[in-house]
């Protein structure tokens, strides 16, 4: 429902499309990077951050994902919501962990 009042909002903007995907997961690409993109519960268990981030069961979800994938497929960032608590995870893999709510501070990102 938002992705079509969103898309119909934009419908003039030349410059913005959008990408809805049938699948659980989406993926795009930043700088070479590819990052997946899901709503949290579905994909990856992600628990409570609101009291404790497990970033060993965290790592080992995303390695699994990444495992089934090409080399050149990998995720290198997971940003998801469901929990509606914000946070970042750096994982020791590399790859990082990002926990979005609708309006994140400008802040956590940095």
């Amino acid at each position: 429902m938002l992705y079509s009042s969103l898309k119909y909002a934009c419908a003039n903007l030349k410059n913005v499309t959008f990408y809805i995907p049938k699948t659980p997961l989406g993926v795009y690409e930043v700088y070479g990077k590819r990052i997946a993109y899901t709503h949290g519960d579905t994909v990856i268990k992600t628990g409570n951050p609101g009291s404790s981030v497990n970033t060993r069961a965290l790592e080992a979800q995303l390695n699994k994902i990444n495992a089934a994938l090409p080399n050149s497929e990998e995720y290198s960032v997971l940003v998801f919501g469901h929990t509606h608590c914000p946070h970042v995870v750096h994982l020791s893999n590399g790859c990082t962990i990002i926990g979005m709510v609708a309006c994140p501070r400008p802040t956590l990102l940095l």
